[in-house]
């Protein structure tokens, strides 16, 4: 399904987005279509996205053709309009079962620990993080 999307910034340093999306065919068009293109590649690289409003992490592995993952994707930092905010998760719209979503240091993917305890010990030794 096509769907014709306008996104307004939900915090001051990002900008709306206005895109087509094609759900079925898993493309992306229009004016910032390269832009969510590179929020959809650095969610799958980071293997999930923080949800509003307890920001626990949720999987995601394919936005290009799933609408709550999209709606996550674009949700991170936009405020959705109603074809998306219809799958959103929230108290109403839950999460369907799968991988439990996680808001505890220790189930964030695995690289991420990886960095955050190479960054703790350069700071212990007074250097900056390359």
């Amino acid at each position: 399904m096509k769907l014709e999307i306008e996104a307004n910034p939900a915090v001051w340093w990002v900008t709306p987005l206005r895109f087509t999306w094609d759900s079925e065919a898993g493309t992306l068009e229009g004016p910032d279509a390269e832009k969510v293109c590179g929020m959809v590649r650095e969610a799958l690289m980071v293997g999930a996205v923080p949800a509003r409003p307890d920001r626990c992490w949720i999987p995601v592995h394919d936005p290009l053709h799933d609408p709550r993952e999209m709606a996550l994707v674009i949700g991170e930092w936009h405020v959705l309009p109603p074809a998306l905010a219809a799958h959103y998760p929230s108290a109403a719209n839950p999460r369907p079962p799968g991988p439990k979503a996680s808001s505890k240091v220790t189930d964030l993917p695995e690289r991420w620990m990886r960095r955050a305890r190479a960054l703790a010990g350069s700071r212990k030794r007074g250097s900056t993080p390359a």
